[in-house]
């Protein structure tokens, strides 16, 4: 693993300890790629650029 991608596990680590954000982990072979929602009001919202939103249909 990287250096950066070990900051990036550890940054993922502390933020899912205070509780403000689902980190997941998606194993794709050799590669590693990372999501990070935001979870508000028990709901789950995935980070994207374009949310949908009805304004933006």
């Amino acid at each position: 693993m990287s250096d950066a991608e070990e900051a990036l596990v550890r940054t993922a680590a502390s933020l899912q300890s205070m509780g403000s954000v689902v980190i997941e982990q998606r194993m794709n072979g050799d590669r590693r790629s990372f999501t990070v929602a935001y979870v508000s009001e028990r709901q789950y919202y995935p980070y994207n650029p374009y949310p949908p939103y009805p304004e933006n249909r």
